[in-house]
């Protein structure tokens, strides 16, 4: 089962980073909306890992987008398949600055960028992973860290894996 979370993550990020990426929707999102253009993601890694503890052993940097898939349901739709079920896989948003003002406005350019690369992304994955659309986005409150205030934006989704 390690193999589809690492196949679904590693698709994402081909998603975000594939031309013109996640800098380019975020740069020219920021221009159409009129907000400074914010600086361009530090980090896009496959890992779980909690604020506190990337910024003690980790030296986190920002803007980071951190890619996991963090839960498997094997609901065994086909027979004879060992598994064909869903996969939820979770992009973590993760921005920070020195002052309060406008960290939500920003941390909300990534967090849409992302939404509409997935959008764009509908359809078969390959590998027997299809992504119908659809996600939840859940912001958390901002909290000390980073470069002194932090926010996060949880993006959630669900994609059909047969194999």
């Amino acid at each position: 089962m390690t193999s589809i979370s690492n196949t679904l993550t590693g698709k994402v990020i081909q998603i975000l980073t594939v031309a013109p990426g996640i800098d380019a929707g975020v740069s020219s999102l920021a221009q159409a909306t009129g907000i400074a253009p914010p600086p361009q993601v530090k980090i896009i890694t496959t890992q779980y890992t909690s604020v506190e503890l990337a910024e003690k052993s980790l030296h986190a940097k920002y803007p980071a987008i951190l890619i996991y898939c963090d839960k498997l349901s094997n609901q065994l739709r086909e027979k004879f398949r060992p598994f064909s079920g869903k996969a939820h896989v979770t992009v973590d948003v993760r921005f920070s600055q020195d002052r309060l003002e406008g960290i939500g406005d920003r941390l909300q350019l990534y967090t849409e960028t992302v939404c509409q690369l997935l959008d764009k992304a509908r359809g078969d994955w390959g590998n027997g992973a299809f992504y119908a659309g659809g996600y939840e986005v859940v912001f958390e409150p901002v909290r000390q860290g980073g470069h002194n205030f932090l926010q996060t934006g949880r993006i959630g989704l669900e994609v059909e894996v047969s194999k």
